[in-house]
């Protein structure tokens, strides 16, 4: 048994580091489970998030060097601020030294923070619409790879 699994790793263990890097500094695929991106990502959500129905994306990393103003309304994936172990999804809606409307009226955004938003006007959950910090920003969506469907769906107009 030994000697039939040895070919077989001797191929995949040299891509191991290859396909670390390539997750961890370029492209990585993510799950959108839940509504809180609807319509633009999950449109056929239902009641609940499954493996097969979730959309899941490209997501391009975000390095320091990225320029700011390029996030803006980009769709991004970001550390929860209140559980850094857990990632979100929220649209960049302003940056840093802009204003930016919220409730009643417009609120200022501080040096190195973004306001992020979730699309879907009527999702409630701990972050809601914010100003977070942009080191907790990880990457920005680029493409819908899952379902098939939805292959390179366009999801900015």
């Amino acid at each position: 048994m030994a000697l039939w699994i040895s070919p077989i790793a001797k191929k995949i263990l040299p891509l191991v580091p290859i396909i670390w890097v390539f997750n961890n500094e370029f492209y990585n695929i993510r799950r959108v489970k839940g509504d809180s991106m609807y319509p633009t990502l999950n449109p056929n959500l239902k009641t609940s998030s499954s493996l097969i129905e979730d959309d899941y994306v490209l997501v391009g990393s975000v390095s320091p060097s990225t320029k700011l103003k390029s996030l803006k309304d980009k769709i991004v994936i970001l550390k929860n601020p209140y559980n850094p172990r857990e990632r979100v999804i929220r649209k960049v809606k302003c940056v840093e030294g802009e204003w930016c409307p919220s409730g009643n009226g417009f609120i200022y955004v501080q040096a190195g923070h973004a306001w992020v938003t979730p699309e879907n006007p009527s999702h409630v959950d701990e972050i809601g619409s914010t100003s977070i910090p942009l080191g907790l920003i990880e990457g920005e969506v680029i493409k819908v790879v899952w379902p098939i469907d939805r292959f390179g769906a366009q999801i900015y107009s």
